[in-house]
Order: C-alpha cells, then sequence, then structure tokens
C-alpha cells in the first residue's frame, strides 16, 4: 500500500523539481555583452523547450489522473445503481453426528496415550449448522437467485436486502448439477432487481464486478476481468464456466458478477485455493448467465432442466493414437466407452471409434464435447462423422435426457487369437478370478494385467504402467496373454508400430495410443 501512494508522488516531484530548474534561468538573462546575450537567447530558447515539453507531459499526466478518477466515477455510481439488488442469504439448518459416552457427558471425548477411550454405545445427535452467502433479485416481486450449494439442506433462510430489512425465503426450486436455486421473499412493495445479459457475448479481458457476503461483510464489492471462458470444474460436468480475477472469497457464493453496462454476466459459485488455503488467489469460477436463464425459467414454471446426452466416454486424440488407427492429422476424440441404452449406442458407435465432426463442427483441442452437446435440445437428431477401420462412417444419433444415474459400459465380447512371441517388450499375466478379487476389479472384466515393460519407447511415454488391465487393442478384445501377443503382431499393429490401448486403472477405463516400435 505504501508504494501505491508513493508512486504519484515521487512521479509529480520529477515534474516539480523539473519545471524549477528551468525557471531558476531567469534571473542570469540581464548580461550586457551581446554575445552572452545571443548565447543566453539559444540557452533560454533550449530552457523555453524544456519547459514547454515538460508542461505538456504535466498536462498529460493530470489528463490521465482524471480520466481514471471519471473512470472510477464510472464504477462507483454503477455499483450505486445495482447494489440494491443484491442480498444477504443467511440459512439455519442441522445435521446428524455421532457422540460417544464420554462426550455426552463431559462435552469433549477422552483421550489417553493408547487412543480414544470410547468403548461403543456412541449416541446420534443433530446439530445446528449456520451458513452464509449471497444472492440477487431477479424480479420486481421478490424472486431470488443463489447457488444451491448455499441453501442446501436448510430448514430456515434469511433473505437479508440492502436496506437491512430480512424476509423468510422459500425455496422454489433448484438444480444440484448447475448449482442454481430459486427463492421467493414476499412484500406489498416492489423489489429493486437486476438484469440478465448474454454471458456467451462475454470477452476475454471485459471488465466485471462481483457484489456480494463474504466472510459476512454485506455489500462487499471487487472487480476485475474475464480472464477465461469455458473452464470445467469435476464437479460440474455439465456447465462451463467463467474464470475471473475479481476477488471472490467464502460467502460470495450465488453472488452476482456484473458487466459494467450493469447486466448480470454470471453467478459466482467456485474458487481455486492451494491445498490448505481458503481465499482468494484471483482464480474464481461464475456460471454463465445463459445457464442461469435456463434453469430459472424452467424452476419457476416448476418444470425438471433436462439435459441433453449422449452417452461416450472420451479422450482426444494424440499423435500415437492417430498413428495407431492410420490417421494422417491429429484430430478429433477416440471414444473410451458408451453407455448401453445411450444415443451413442443405439446410432452404433463403439469404442475405439474417432469422432471427427459432430454436425457441423469439426473436433479439435479446443472443442469442449459437454459444451456441444448441451447447447442442443433433448430429441435433436445429430450427425456424427466417424472414422473407424481406416474409413469414414456417418451416422445419426438422437439425443436424450440425461439420466440420474449414467449406466456403466459393457465389455466387449471375447476373440481368441494364435499365440506369438513377446517382441513388444511388454510381460502381461493372465486375469484370474483370484487375482482380480484381490485387486477388486470387476469380476465382468476380461483381459490380461501388465506385470513388466522392458520396451524404452513405451516407458518414456509413461502411457502403460504395471499393473494395468488390457482389455482390447484397436478392435481385438483381449482374454489372455495369447490374445493379447498375437493383437501385437497384427499387421495393421506393425504397419502403423503403435496401437491402440484399452486400459482399466484404478476402476477407470480410458483408451490410449501407444507407440511400440521404432
Amino acid at each position: 500500500m505504501i508504494i501505491n501512494i508513493t508512486q504519484p508522488i515521487i512521479r509529480n516531484s520529477f515534474f516539480v523539481a523539473l519545471f524549477a530548474a528551468t525557471n531558476l534561468s531567469g534571473p542570469f538573462c540581464s548580461f550586457a555583452n551581446t554575445k552572452t546575450q545571443d548565447h543566453h537567447l539559444k540557452q533560454t530558447e533550449h530552457h523555453h523547450q524544456v519547459h514547454t515539453a515538460t508542461k505538456t507531459n504535466t498536462d498529460e499526466t493530470k489528463r490521465g489522473e482524471l480520466q481514471n478518477a471519471e473512470k472510477r466515477d464510472d464504477l462507483a455510481d454503477l455499483v450505486e445503481k445495482l447494489s440494491p439488488a443484491v442480498v444477504n442469504i443467511s440459512t439455519t439448518g442441522s445435521v446428524e453426528i455421532s457422540l460417544s459416552p464420554f462426550e455426552s457427558f463431559f462435552g469433549f471425548n477422552m483421550m489417553t496415550p493408547f487412543g480414544n477411550l470410547d468403548s461403543g454405545g456412541d449416541r446420534i445427535i443433530r446439530k445446528k449448522t449456520n451458513a452464509l452467502g449471497s444472492g440477487f433479485l431477479v424480479s420486481e416481486d421478490g424472486y431470488v437467485i443463489t447457488n444451491h450449494h448455499v441453501v442446501k439442506d436448510a430448514e430456515e433462510i434469511v433473505v437479508t436486502t440492502h436496506d437491512n430489512q430480512e424476509y423468510n425465503g422459500k425455496i422454489i426450486g433448484f438444480d444440484s448439477r448447475a448449482d442454481i436455486a430459486l427463492i421467493k421473499i414476499e412484500s406489498k412493495n416492489k423489489f429493486p432487481y437486476a438484469k440478465f445479459g448474454n454471458s456467451d457475448a462475454a470477452r476475454i479481458g471485459q471488465a466485471v464486478v462481483a457484489i456480494g457476503n463474504p466472510f459476512g461483510f454485506g455489500g462487499t464489492v471487487t472487480s476485475g476481468i474475464v480472464s477465461a471462458k469455458s473452464r470445467h470444474l469435476s464437479g460440474m460436468p455439465f456447465v462451463s464456466l467463467i474464470q475471473t480475477d475479481a476477488a471472490i472469497n467464502m460467502g460470495n457464493s450465488g453472488g452476482p458478477m456484473f458487466d459494467m453496462t450493469g447486466n448480470v454476466i454470471g453467478v459466482n459459485t467456485a474458487i481455486y485455493s492451494p491445498h490448505g488455503s481458503s481465499g482468494n488467489i484471483g482464480i474464481g469460477f461464475a456460471i454463465p448467465s445463459n445457464v442461469v436463464l435456463k434453469v430459472m425459467e424452467a424452476l419457476k414454471k416448476e418444470e425438471k432442466v433436462k439435459y441433453p446426452w449422449f452417452g461416450i466416454m472420451y479422450k482426444y486424440v494424440d499423435k500415437a493414437t492417430a498413428s495407431a488407427v492410420g490417421m494422417n492429422q491429429v484430430k478429433g476424440i477416440i471414444v473410451n466407452s458408451v453407455s448401453p441404452d445411450s444415443p451413442a449406442s443405439k446410432a452404433d458407435i463403439k469404442a475405439g471409434d474417432i469422432i471427427l465432426q459432430i454436425e457441423k463442427h469439426p473436433i479439435n483441442k479446443n472443442v469442449y464435447i459437454p459444451d456441444l452437446i448441451q447447447n442442443m435440445p433433448v430429441g435433436a437428431k445429430i450427425n456424427v462423422l466417424l472414422w473407424r477401420y481406416g474409413k469414414e462412417i456417418k451416422v445419426q444419433a438422437v439425443l436424450m435426457e440425461q439420466p440420474a444415474e449414467t449406466p456403466k459400459p459393457t465389455q466387449h465380447s471375447d476373440n481368441k487369437k494364435t499365440p506369438e512371441k513377446n517382441l513388444a517388450g511388454i510381460d502381461v499375466s493372465n486375469l484370474s478370478d483370484d487375482l482380480k478379487q484381490r485387486l477388486k476389479i470387476d469380476p465382468s472384466v476380461k483381459g490380461v494385467m501388465v506385470v513388466n515393460i522392458n520396451n524404452i519407447i513405451v516407458n518414456d511415454d509413461d502411457f502403460l504402467r504395471k499393473g494395468d488391465v488390457v482389455t482390447q487393442i484397436n478392435e481385438t478384445p483381449i482374454r489372455d496373454s495369447n490374445d493379447f501377443y498375437a493383437a501385437l503382431q497384427s499387421p495393421s499393429v506393425l504397419s502403423n508400430k503403435s496401437a491402440v490401448f484399452h486400459i482399466h486403472r484404478q476402476g477407470n477405463l480410458f483408451l490410449q495410443g501407444i507407440k511400440l516400435y521404432e
């Protein structure tokens, strides 16, 4: 803070000193000698130029400061206009906890050098909980938007408006997948409210303002920019988020993020913090207003929010995968698995297929597939261009509603092969029922386990690891080690010097192109 305060003082002092130094030449201008006078006139002309330049720089500095002050005033005027629509939300609820007999009697648990004295007989009690968050009014009749996680499990909701009036809030509906809840408060008077903007039109670098209730400090205003778009968090797979560097902290959840025209373009929902920290480090996330508006309209009508479903797990094609399937370019996504009875399954899309295009959208790493699908309605017919077995195939899928639980992908049928010599330098063992049980592998999984890797190329890439279960190579299902070694000696693998492995690792199935030979 000291640096910020002194910098302009140092800058202005420089100009003042320079201006004073040029004026000191005045008393030395009255010499009678003509040469001296001529020389002085040149000096005076030189000093006049310095003085003029200095004055010009000073004027420019003053203009810059005035412009900055005007911008601050504009922001202050905007905040003053928007703040009445922002509310604080406090909730009261209860959770069940287990108390030992010692905790019940003494109020704390007894510990000894030998551990906990709890000897059983725990008592279940309900403990009162409190939470704070933010929200904003979206209509004059009292509809309020906030995050679902702010009001989840709340038994009582109190909404405090800008003028410190408190209202009991009623949950009209919520969508946990988008983390949005719609609340209603009642009053005879009309409420000030915020308007939604078009989040799709938001640009990286544009200025934004967040208003909320961080740590209970209501009416807190922070500003920043849109740092990025189309960010994705593991807990919110259906929503593409806006990233901002405007300070967002605990308690800001559910509050609005405004653009400079005063429209809401996002609802603050999460922050990224290093392990062990709960404060802002300049990485916050907001749910786009277009998503919020869609959810809100459905909740107002007491309708279920529907999300389209395609039914695949995938990864982007890399160089090794492209080579393994005979593609000249690195593009598209490779299908890891297909959910049974899904739109993809019904369109005969299979694990190992490369999706090159959906509708008119070529697929590359700049295209996020969930975003592409979510922008289409349930029931939409979509044309999909595939790469399969060295040629392009066109199929059509009909998007269905996302089920509450996604069906697990089914295993592929087995196909017996002839034993071959292990030239790839990968040692595997058959996957026995006993080994499946010990390693907690699903009994339905068929394949081989990697026990050793002697291939330097494979080791360097680290795409295949000891303990991985390989269930398929390219289009060939793997049942035992004979299948595995035969698949690695197939003409397509030897020709491409690489193959697509279907790998089970720690309960997850994924596909990986692996270079095997130089």
